[in-house]
């Protein structure tokens, strides 16, 4: 259930950007301005492939 709750959350997300192509500019610029908000989210996305990873290799 990771990667198909990951696609819907890309989808929707796509959708909203497409829509509206300024709020994805300025969650860019928001995020890469300051490493207060970059390393959070680069941590979170290891997090997120680890256990992606970890799934994988227990339960496939």
């Amino acid at each position: 259930m990771l990667i198909p709750i990951w696609c819907y959350i890309v989808i929707f997300f796509s959708l909203l950007w497409i829509g509206k192509p300024y709020l994805y500019r300025d969650l860019v610029n928001k995020i890469c301005s300051k490493p207060f908000w970059w390393t959070p989210l680069c941590l979170g996305g290891m997090a997120y492939g680890a256990a992606i990873l970890l799934c994988a290799i227990l339960w496939w």
